[in-house]
Formats: C-alpha cells, sequence, structure tokens
C-alpha cells in the first residue's frame, strides 16, 4: 500500500484514513494471505459440510479508485 499511496502523492496514513472511513463495517486493515488460506483450507475440508449457500467475505477492505 506504501507503493501505492507513493504512486499517487498521497501520505499513506491518509490513505489507510480513508479507506477505513469508506467501509466501517471491515476489519480495518489488510488481511494477512495465510488468513485466505485458513479460509480455503476450512472449506476444502469435512469441518465445512453443514455450510452451504452462504457467501463468506475474506477482505480486508477495498481500494476505491477515487483515492
Amino acid at each position: 500500500m506504501e507503493d501505492l499511496a507513493a504512486s499517487r502523492g498521497i501520505d499513506a496514513g491518509t490513505m489507510r484514513s480513508a479507506i477505513a472511513a469508506g467501509r466501517p463495517g471491515l476489519l480495518q486493515r489488510f488481511i494477512e494471505p495465510s488468513e485466505i488460506a485458513n479460509l480455503v483450507l476450512y472449506l476444502a475440508s469435512p469441518v465445512s459440510s453443514a455450510t452451504n449457500g452462504a457467501t463468506l467475505r475474506a477482505e480486508g477492505g477495498v481500494l476505491p479508485t477515487t483515492l
């Protein structure tokens, strides 16, 4: 994110604040790749057999194109 902010001439802290303000119900942080892997492992395992028809989101936010 620091590279993206720098390429747009924006302070990384300002960009983080803008992302947080635009999506108040989310984690307010970028998630780690291991968190996605854990969700995939769960979904691929027998433990998730009762999970059907559900929308499962694993994201910490979306970078709006208006920043």
